[in-house]
Order: structure tokens, then C-alpha cells, then sequence
């Protein structure tokens, strides 16, 4: 999830090599080059991100803090190492920086879920929850001040498996939840497109679209818009 991103003029990615760039967005120039030492790990594939000048990218003991004008390293994290790496990207949550590792768990300030995160699903950070798509059960949300579990959307086996060795039950999510009026919409692997209630984790509605869903829905007024993995494009509208 080789994700580019943009701050104060700056666009700063990397590539799988474990190479991050910082260009000028204006011209294009190399502004600088910092090459992220994961200790043997051959690839880099999680997302990047930035927020207030500073610059974060990597993995486990790679995963460190950049200086977004200088290149100059912060701070690199030493509480937690990668282990297959994952495809999700970085997530600011207040002072607080989101990571994780395939078959691992869920980091933020080295406090660990337990949950099979080898899943492409970004979280979605509000004042109160962090919530998040697993590969096995379903849709998390954690509290924010915490991240103690704060409640649990358990969906139906998926239709296809994406995670690697996976194997029944899977209840896999792939795609990122989005909020919208106090309920969390997600498509889901087992061909489902669900309606969360944000507070307590209630399904309120769900709609069987009867293929895996692969694509983030996307929300606008009072319409939705998802895609199955069939090929089809689908609008909802609420009244």
C-alpha cells in the first residue's frame, strides 16, 4: 500500500526497496533521500504517512519519525518488530501512531490487539474509536484513549480468501470503514455490505450483494456507491 502523500508544498514516497523520497511539489526536485533499514526484511509495502512537518514511514524496527523539510531522523521505534510486514498505512490518531504486522497485532503507543491484521483495511479514527476491517472476525473498534476492545461487528465466512494461509472460518474485511450520521459502512469478503451502528457495534442493516467486496464504499449526501468484486457499481440512496 505504497500510499504517496502531501504536506506544506512536500510530497514525500517511497518505493519497495525501502527507499522515501521527499520532493518539491512544485518542480519535481529530489529534496532528499533516506533509505529505512528493516533489519533483513527484504521489502517495504506498508503505506506512509505525515502529519505537522513530521514524516512517518517502515515497519517494526524500522518504522521511524522524519523531519519533513530535512530528512533528518526523530525518532526509530526499538518496542516491536515486523514480522511479515502488512499492506495497511500508517494512521495519526492524535498523538498517537497506527501501525501493524501480518500475524501480529495492532500497534499505538506499543499497546498490542491480538487479531489477524494481514487485511488492506485502513482505520478510521475519530474522537472516541479507532475502527478497522480483520482478516478473520469481522470489524473492530477499539476505544481511542485506550485501545482496549470497544466492540466487535462479527461478519459471515468469506467467499474467497485473501489472507495468506488462511483457511474456513474466515470472516475477512478488506476494505476500509467509512462513517456517515453515526453508522459505519463496510463491505465485507463474504458479499456483504453493512451498516454499523458507531456507538455500539450493532449491524443494523446489511445487503447481500453475492460476491466479495474489495472497494472502500464512498459516501456523498444521501447516496453510497460501492463495486463488487463482479464488476459491478451499485448506488444507494436514503430517503
Amino acid at each position: 500500500m505504497n500510499t504517496i502523500v502531501y504536506e506544506n508544498g512536500i510530497v514525500k514516497a517511497q518505493d519497495a526497496a525501502c527507499n522515501l523520497y521527499a520532493l518539491d511539489a512544485e518542480s519535481g526536485k529530489l529534496l532528499w533521500r533516506r533509505y529505512i533499514n528493516l533489519n533483513g526484511y527484504p521489502y517495504l509495502t506498508e503505506g506512509v504517512t505525515v502529519d505537522k512537518g513530521i514524516a512517518y514511514a517502515g515497519i517494526g524496527t524500522g518504522l521511524s519519525a522524519y523531519d519533513l523539510k530535512t530528512g533528518q531522523t526523530i525518532w526509530t521505534n526499538k518496542d516491536w518488530k515486523q514480522r511479515e510486514g502488512a499492506t495497511t498505512t500508517l494512521t495519526i490518531a492524535g498523538n498517537v501512531l497506527i501501525s501493524g504486522t501480518q500475524w501480529g497485532g495492532l500497534y499505538g503507543q506499543q499497546k498490542e490487539l491480538s487479531a489477524n491484521l494481514d487485511v488492506t483495511s485502513t482505520p478510521f479514527v475519530t474522537e472516541q474509536e479507532i475502527v478497522f476491517g480483520t482478516a478473520d472476525r469481522g470489524v473492530f473498534a477499539l476505544d481511542k484513549s485506550t485501545l482496549f476492545n470497544k466492540w466487535k461487528a462479527e461478519t459471515s465466512p468469506s467467499l474467497v480468501y485473501t489472507a495468506p494461509y488462511s483457511s474456513t472460518p474466515q470472516a475477512g474485511v478488506e476494505t476500509s470503514p467509512v462513517a456517515s450520521q453515526g453508522v459505519v459502512y463496510i463491505g465485507a469478503s463474504d458479499g456483504y455490505l453493512y451498516a454499523i451502528d458507531q456507538a455500539t457495534g450493532i449491524i443494523k442493516e446489511k445487503y447481500n450483494l453475492g460476491v466479495p467486496v474489495f472497494s472502500t464504499v464512498a459516501v456523498s449526501g444521501n447516496r453510497m456507491i460501492v463495486c463488487d468484486f463482479a464488476g459491478n457499481v451499485y448506488c444507494f440512496a436514503s430517503k
